[in-house]
């Protein structure tokens, strides 16, 4: 009776076994299908968001390869109006200057004295010179005892050799070469031109 009933029992123990090793199969089965299933949707989803953050980072490159242009456009317009801001600051300053000096030498003052400068930048413009050049050249005639009137014509006759000389030179130093050959060869004013003239003539001269 006594192995019998350890038989019964050890026989019970192995079916209850049995039944929860088969449940255990039965909970493993149903989650690898659980997870089979979050892994597949999880998959979409994750497929889903690495299409979508490749297309934010090409509109972000993109939209910094737009920025990046617009930026170095507007920098470079930047740059160019600051040019030529200084540019223009760096003219007043000159063109001050040199009627500064043309008011030691001149009674010109007031409306009087603008309408001069005027003049003179009408006349630089037939020669392509800055009105600053002209106050300067006529400073230089005003100093060697030239009227206003024949200071601004030979201003423009000593622009109009410093555009024919052979090297650079100044307003003022083209002045002082005008005034020194009309005083050499006793010239007027109303005949200075004739010295660019020889000038010319002597440049083709000496190269032929």
């Amino acid at each position: 009776m006594a192995t019998n009933k350890n038989y019964s029992i050890t026989l019970g123990a192995l079916l209850d076994t049995a039944e929860l090793s088969q449940k255990i199969k039965n909970l493993e089965k149903q989650k690898h299908s659980i997870n089979f299933t979050a892994d597949s949707k999880g998959l979409k989803e994750a497929t889903e968001g690495a299409n979508g953050l490749g297309k934010a980072l090409d509109d972000t490159n993109q939209s910094m390869e737009n920025n990046l242009l617009t930026f170095q456009a507007a920098n470079m317009l930047l740059s160019k109006t600051v040019d030529i801001i200084s540019s223009m600051v760096d003219q007043v300053y000159e063109l001050n200057g040199a009627i500064t000096d043309f008011k030691k030498v001149s009674d010109l003052e007031g409306s009087s004295l603008d309408n001069y400068v005027e003049k003179l930048s009408g006349l630089g413009k037939d020669v392509a010179r800055t009105k600053s050049e002209m106050v300067e050249a006529a400073t230089e005639f005003k100093k060697s005892g030239f009227s206003d009137d024949d200071s601004a014509v030979l201003a423009q006759v000593g622009t109009m050799y410093q555009n024919v000389a052979d090297e650079a030179i100044t307003a003022g130093d083209a002045a002082g070469f005008i005034i020194a050959q009309m005083k050499a060869f006793n010239i007027e004013a109303g005949n200075a031109t004739h010295i660019i003239d020889a000038v010319n003539l002597f440049g083709r001269y000496r190269v032929n």
